[in-house]
C-alpha cells in the first residue's frame, strides 16, 4: 500500500520522464534514475506477509476517572525474516493520553520480541479493545501494510465516589439476616430495646440488676435490639428534565456519583440493592448482595448518560417486578413538573420512598453569569420546586433537596436525624 511519500516519489520519476519526452533531453531521464531506484528498492524490501503474535495488557480491570491508566503491548516476530513495524493505537474521544507515545516504530529480528508502553486517563465509561493496528513498512517507509491484529482488552471507568459515612436508614420491613439496620424486633443487636423477665437459659450478664432490686422475688433480663439486613432499591433518574441549561450533564454526573456511592455504603453493610437506570433507555438489576452485585452496578452506571425526557408514569411496569414488595426505593432525580403521580403509587404500592433530589436550579443559576439570572423567574423556580417537594412530604415521600455546594454526606444525615423523631417533615433546607 503506497502512502504519500512513495505517491510523491512516483509523481516525480513519472513528471520527470514525461518532461524529457517532450523535451527530448535525455539527460532529464537520468535524473530520474535515482528516485526510480530508490523506489525500487522499497518495493524490493518490502514484506508481503508478517507473522506477529500481540497481546494487550492493562494493570487493572477498573479504577475511578482520570486515574493513570497504563497499557502494555507485547509484539513478537514469529516470522523468519526481519520486520519494520510501527505500532498505532489511537485512543477513544474520552482519553487523554499521560506518557509515552501512541505511534511507536520499532525494528524485530525473527523470535523477538518488545513490549511497548504507554499511560492515558478516561472519563466514566466501558472501553474495549478487540485489536490492535501494527503497520509493516520497508525500510524507506515508502510502502506500508496494515495489520489488525486480535489483541483483547476491557476496563470498567466505574463512578467517583463520594465519602458517606453509615446512613441511619429506619425501612418498615427488613429481611431476618443479620445486618446492621434496627429491625424494632429483640435479639442480639447493640441498642438498647427493653427489659423483660427472666427466661432459663439467658445470659447471666444480660439480667437487669436494677430493676431485680426493686423486685427481689423475679429476676429480668435486659433486651437488645436486633440488627438486620433490608431490601434496597436505587433508581436513576436519566431524563433530560433540565433542558441544556449551562453544566446541565456535569448535573447529571453529580446524580450519577451518588447512587454508585449509596450502592456502596449499603452493600458494604450487607443489604440486597437492586437498580433501575430509567429513562430512554431502561437498565435493570435485580436485588443482590456482595462486591460481584457493586461491580454490576458500577458496569451499568459506568455507561449511564442522559436522554429524551419520557413519563416517569411507565415505572410502574418496572417497580413491582423489579424490587421486591415493601422495598425501601431510593430515587435520585431532579423531579419533573409530571411525576407527582408516578410517586403517589409508588407509595400506594407499599414502598418507602426516599427521594434524593439534585437542586437544578441553584446549580444553574451558579454556573450562569450573573447578568443572566433573572430574579423573577429565579425566585418562581425556586418557589415552583418548592411546592412539589412539599406535596411529596405530604404524600409520605422523604424528601433530601441536594444543594450542591453541600457535600450529599452532610445533607443525608442531617436529613435522616430528623425523619424519624415524630413524623416526616420536609428536611431539605
Amino acid at each position: 500500500m503506497m502512502n504519500n511519500k512513495s505517491l510523491f516519489i512516483a509523481a516525480l520519476v513519472v513528471g520527470l520522464f514525461l518532461a524529457a519526452l517532450f523535451s527530448r533531453d535525455g539527460e532529464i531521464i537520468l535524473l530520474s534514475m535515482p528516485f526510480f531506484t530508490y523506489m525500487m528498492f522499497g518495493i524490493l524490501k518490502f514484506p508481503k506477509k508478517v507473522d506477529l503474535i500481540v497481546a494487550r495488557t492493562l494493570k487493572r480491570a477498573s479504577t475511578a476517572p482520570l486515574e493513570p491508566i497504563e497499557m502494555s503491548v507485547l509484539v513478537e516476530n514469529a516470522d523468519i525474516s526481519q520486520a519494520i513495524l510501527s505500532l498505532q493505537d489511537p485512543l477513544f474521544p474520552s482519553m487523554r493520553l499521560l506518557e509515552g507515545r501512541l505511534k511507536q516504530p520499532f525494528l524485530l529480528a525473527p523470535g523477538d520480541q518488545i513490549v511497548l508502553k504507554y499511560a492515558f486517563s478516561a472519563s466514566r465509561g466501558i472501553y474495549s479493545w478487540k485489536s490492535v493496528r501494527i503497520v509493516a513498512s520497508d525500510p524507506f517507509s515508502l510502502f506500508e501494510l496494515p495489520l489488525d491484529i486480535p489483541a483483547s482488552a476491557k476496563i470498567l471507568i466505574h463512578p467517583e465516589l463520594m465519602r458517606l459515612g453509615h446512613i441511619p436508614i429506619r425501612p418498615r420491613f427488613t429481611r431476618h439476616i443479620p445486618g446492621s439496620i434496627p429491625a424494632r424486633l429483640p435479639g442480639s443487636g447493640t441498642n438498647f430495646f427493653g427489659v423483660r423477665e427472666y427466661r432459663a437459659g439467658d445470659p447471666l450478664r444480660r439480667i437487669h440488676w436494677r430493676m431485680t432490686a426493686r423486685y427481689p422475688h423475679k429476676l429480668f433480663t435486659k433486651e437488645f435490639e436486633q440488627d438486620e439486613v433490608a431490601d434496597i432499591g436505587l433508581i436513576l433518574d436519566t431524563r433530560d428534565l433540565n433542558g441544556d441549561h449551562p453544566g446541565g450533564e456535569s448535573l447529571f454526573n453529580h446524580a450519577v456519583r451518588a447512587t454508585a456511592s449509596l450502592a456502596e455504603v449499603f452493600l458494604r453493610e450487607g443489604n440486597r440493592v437492586g437498580l433501575l437506570i430509567y429513562g430512554e433507555r431502561m437498565v435493570p438489576l435485580f436485588p443482590g448482595s456482595g462486591s460481584r452485585q457493586l461491580h454490576r452496578i458500577y458496569n451499568c452506571l459506568a455507561q449511564a448518560s442522559t436522554r429524551r425526557s419520557i413519563p416517569l408514569e411507565y415505572l410502574d411496569y418496572f417497580s413491582s417486578r423489579l424490587f421486591p414488595s415493601k422495598s425501601l426505593i431510593f430515587m435520585i432525580s431532579s423531579l419533573g413538573n409530571r411525576d407527582l403521580p408516578a410517586y403517589q403509587r409508588l407509595c400506594a404500592g407499599g414502598y418507602q420512598v426516599i427521594l434524593i433530589s439534585p437542586d437544578p436550579v441553584e446549580y444553574a443559576a451558579k454556573k450562569m453569569p450573573a447578568a443572566q439570572i433573572n430574579a423573577l423567574a429565579f425566585r418562581a423556580s425556586k418557589i415552583e420546586r418548592y411546592i412539589r417537594l412539599s406535596q411529596l412530604v405530604s404524600m409520605g415521600v422523604q424528601v433530601v433537596d441536594w444543594p450542591m455546594d453541600q457535600s450529599l454526606n452532610s445533607i443525608i444525615h442531617e436529613s435522616f436525624s430528623n425523619i424519624y423523631l415524630s413524623h416526616r417533615r420536609y428536611a431539605g433546607r
